[in-house]
């Protein structure tokens, strides 16, 4: 299930209802939206923080690479974090959630964590 608001599944629906007017395959298939999880951080194993992580990352790099395209690759994130449009806000849900995973892992860890939990080590909270 996926945390976003009925007004950001709209704005991304008229996104992708805009997008399929583009020319540009890359344009087209980096619309698709992944869901976020809800799940609370300190239930999850090392394993699945880590795997969320790295597909939170991955459409990170996709998202930063839309607005490349769409001529936003100079915005901030205290730029698009203001905006209403649908880029700029699930730009800021994966934002929100990589943060409550990292927190999670130094939490867990303690000062100087890793970018991601050693498997088998540190165990749950």
């Amino acid at each position: 299930m996926s945390s976003s608001s009925p007004r950001l599944d709209a704005e991304i629906e008229k996104y992708l209802a805009d997008s399929e007017n583009a020319t540009s395959p890359a344009i087209k298939a980096k619309s698709r939206r992944i869901r976020i999880s809800t799940t609370e951080p300190k239930t999850m194993t090392a394993g699945a923080i880590n795997k969320e992580l790295d597909r939170l990352d991955a459409r990170s790099s996709e998202l930063t690479d839309r607005m490349i395209e769409d001529g936003r690759g100079n915005e901030r994130p205290s730029d698009y974090r203001k905006k209403t449009d649908s880029l700029s806000l699930e730009k800021n849900e994966v934002a929100d959630r990589r943060m409550r995973l990292r927190i999670e892992i130094e939490n867990r860890y303690g000062p100087g964590a890793p970018r991601r939990l050693p498997i088998g080590k540190a165990g749950s909270r």
